[in-house]
């Protein structure tokens, strides 16, 4: 045998020994990976058991999303045009009754899933909320803004600001006509400055910033920002009730992820209000976690935003001086939490500061007369009472309304939360004289922070109330409301009663039944709870 032959020989020899002990450790490996495929399953089952009824919840809700408001109004169809759901549906009695019929059984699927979701009160429920909602989210990006059109006039202000370096608290629109971008996305509103903060004008600048003069994708990226403040928000919420109530995290998360409304207002319309909540919301995580001073901040952030949360000042400031257990650190507080506030002011105003008239807009606005008490009562008394009397008996309602929830902040921090639901709803139900249904989040999102079963279903009352009235702005109004004087006055007295008085009826309700049964032992014991002993 030649050296060649036996080297040859050799290497076989080596490559079959090397076969033979590879193939075990394949079938190893293998079973290895059925076991682990097989384990992932169990648990799968064991997870998907009890929450069987929440998954199909979601996945219906997912299909009516995708079947019904994407299929219906997609934004890449309509991103260069400023309709309405009642336009693209030619102002038509089915397009008026599919909205009522598919938003109402998403509400009703919503509430199944936030009444089931009290059962739990694990981290995988959390996740599984936090995800349907953030595949909610993500279909309803790409639905066209259908009930409001704010969001083509934040591309135009951030236009102004970035490529004109004008101050879009002050400069008008029609000033950059010659724009075709601004021309388009700034109607109706061409001869108004922004009624909005100063950091508002920042953060909805960031999305313009990349997406430039291409409107759809200035659109989608500033849908997709909201709609990321959205789930982080949820998240929020349910960090904080599990320091205050546990029991509520998961329910409460849920009334914020899954809702139809909020869905539909600040993802799919993406009104800068949720911005707003987020930062009342990271004031309140704050505060819980006794950080009086960024809690102020936070809500002074949130002030910069919109101008509505400002009465929440107050009330953070007044909670956190009066639990500062002495009298230093009750100076301390009030020197750090001045400073820190008012140096955040100066930083967002000084940029656009431009005398008066930097706020003649945000002042201008709350003249306005939509959905308010002040109308309310004026039809309610056949114009007895003048415009003016009516307005001075809602800031009595609210003054006492505020005085009252100063009182609720000398105790715990559910019931500052409850001072400060009460007054921003106050705010809405009585002071304010222009509402637009997007406002009713304020006091919802503080709603569903208070432990209480009657206050949230009371919160999502009010929202499914707003979600109606968004037919009236779409159909009730082009059909010739608009046109008759008495026609207009009537649809606004009717409006302001379907969304205020049903959640303030059953709150009654529920408090009169507390008088004649047995008081609960806590704020997280209430009746209306399955739970409860």
């Amino acid at each position: 045998m030649t050296s060649k032959q036996y080297l040859k020989e050799e290497r076989e020899i080596k490559e079959l020994n090397m076969s033979t002990l590879e193939k075990p450790e394949k079938i190893v490996h293998s079973t290895i990976n059925r076991e682990k495929m097989l384990s992932y399953l169990i648990k799968l089952v064991v997870w998907l058991q009890p929450h069987l009824w929440l998954v199909l919840l979601g996945i219906t809700s997912e299909l009516v999303y995708f079947f019904y408001l994407l299929h219906d109004f997609p934004v890449i169809s309509h991103s260069l045009e400023l309709t309405d759901m009642g336009a693209i549906s030619g102002f038509s009695h089915f397009g008026f009754l599919k909205f009522l019929v598919a938003l109402s059984f998403l509400f009703i699927l919503f509430g199944f899933a936030w009444w089931d979701v009290r059962r739990f009160q694990d981290r995988a429920t959390l996740w599984t909320i936090l995800g349907f909602g953030g595949v909610f989210a993500l279909t309803t990006i790409f639905v066209y803004p259908v009930t409001a059109i704010d969001i083509f006039n934040y591309i135009g202000y951030s236009l102004i600001m970035l490529q004109h370096g004008a101050n879009p608290m002050t400069a008008l629109p029609s000033q950059f006509i010659a724009d075709p971008v601004i021309r388009v996305v700034s109607q109706p509103f061409i001869n108004v400055p922004s009624p909005y903060g100063p950091l508002a004008q920042v953060i909805q600048a960031l999305p313009v910033v990349i997406g430039g003069r291409n409107v759809l994708a200035s659109l989608l990226l500033t849908k997709f920002m909201f709609s990321t403040v959205l789930i982080f928000g949820a998240f929020f919420v349910y960090k904080i009730l599990s320091h205050i109530a546990p029991r509520f995290a998961l329910p409460g998360t849920l009334a914020l992820a899954w809702n139809p409304f909020v869905l539909l207002e600040y993802s799919a319309n993406s009104h800068n209000d949720i911005v707003m909540m987020f930062f009342i919301i990271l004031a309140v995580f704050a505060l819980i976690k006794k950080h009086h001073v960024l809690a102020l901040t936070l809500i002074t952030a949130s002030a910069l935003i919109k101008f509505a949360s400002l009465p929440l000042i107050p009330l953070f400031f007044f909670y956190s001086f009066i639990h500062q257990p002495t009298w230093k650190e009750k100076i301390l507080y009030t020197l750090e939490s001045s400073v820190a506030s008012l140096s955040l002011l100066l930083a967002t105003f000084i940029p656009f500061w431009a005398g008066s008239q930097t706020l003649q807009r945000f002042l201008n606005e709350t003249q306005g007369q939509l959905y308010s008490f002040s109308m309310f009562l004026q039809d309610l008394s056949s114009e007895m009472i003048s415009s003016h009397q009516a307005t001075q008996v809602g800031w009595a309602l609210f003054v006492i309304c505020f005085f009252y929830a100063l009182w609720l902040c000398l105790r715990d921090i559910s019931h500052m939360l409850q001072g400060c639901a009460i007054t921003m709803f106050a705010l809405l139900a009585f002071s304010a004289t222009y509402i637009q249904p997007w406002y009713l989040i304020w006091p919802f999102v503080l709603a569903i922070l208070i432990p209480q079963t009657e206050v949230s279903l009371a919160a999502i009352l009010l929202l499914y109330a707003a979600t109606l009235v968004e037919l009236v702005h779409a159909y009730i109004f082009p059909w010739g409301a608009y046109n008759d004087q008495s026609a207009f006055s009537i649809v606004n007295s009717v409006v302001y009663f379907i969304m205020f008085f049903p959640p303030m009826l059953f709150l009654l309700v529920s408090r009169f039944r507390h008088i004649f049964s047995q008081p609960p032992s806590s704020l997280e014991d209430d009746i209306f709870d399955p739970l409860s002993p």
